[in-house]
């Protein structure tokens, strides 16, 4: 990733972040789901298992997610939340 401009960098790790971010949200709303509808099975106790993981590491990045202490590099952005790509002010000057 050498001679790849911040600007690019930061557009695959946003976007990386947000796919990763994008499979989170499904697997929080498959869990709500499956134990709503008493329809409880392996992949359940996988997206748990996976869910505390992710707890487990943003627990250690002191709430931080590791891939948005990685975007920081490439941006002056303070705004918290804009490793995720739908914000639009997502490159360095």
């Amino acid at each position: 990733m050498e001679d790849i401009k911040p600007n690019k960098k930061l557009l695959i790790i946003k976007t990386f972040h947000t796919i990763i971010w994008i499979i989170f949200v499904f697997m929080i709303c498959y869990i709500i789901y499956t134990g709503i509808n008493n329809k409880i099975n392996i992949f359940t106790y996988i997206f748990i298992i996976a869910v505390a993981i992710e707890g487990i590491i943003l627990l250690i990045f002191k709430w931080k997610c590791p891939m948005t202490i990685l975007a920081r590099r490439y941006t002056d952005d303070p705004n918290i939340n804009f490793a995720i790509i739908f914000n639009k002010n997502n490159s360095k000057k």
